[in-house]
């Protein structure tokens, strides 16, 4: 599952696929269904309607230099990944 804009997702399941706004209601009841408890299923539906119609969107940015590598062989980590310098920065 995965959302593609507003209002548009697409969902395999392999069996079947579903998308456009099937796909987007599909995958909002999906994420609230594994919130655990009933506050947290309600506060998240809350603040994702307020934010659907009020046209808000969140960007989180990773701002800051990203540290180097300390050996040549840590080519899997990266800078998001480490516990290093960088804000992250919401809008």
């Amino acid at each position: 599952m995965a959302t593609i804009g507003r209002a548009e997702a697409i969902a395999d399941f392999g069996w079947t696929r579903v998308s456009g706004l099937l796909g987007w209601l599909l995958w909002l009841f999906v994420h609230i269904l594994f919130l655990v408890g009933f506050r947290n299923r309600l506060s998240v539906l809350l603040q994702w309607a307020a934010s659907y119609f009020t046209y808000q969107r969140s960007v989180r940015l990773i701002t800051g230099e990203t540290p180097r590598r300390v050996a040549a062989g840590e080519a899997g980590v990266t800078g998001a990944q480490e516990s290093a310098p960088g804000r992250v920065a919401q809008r």
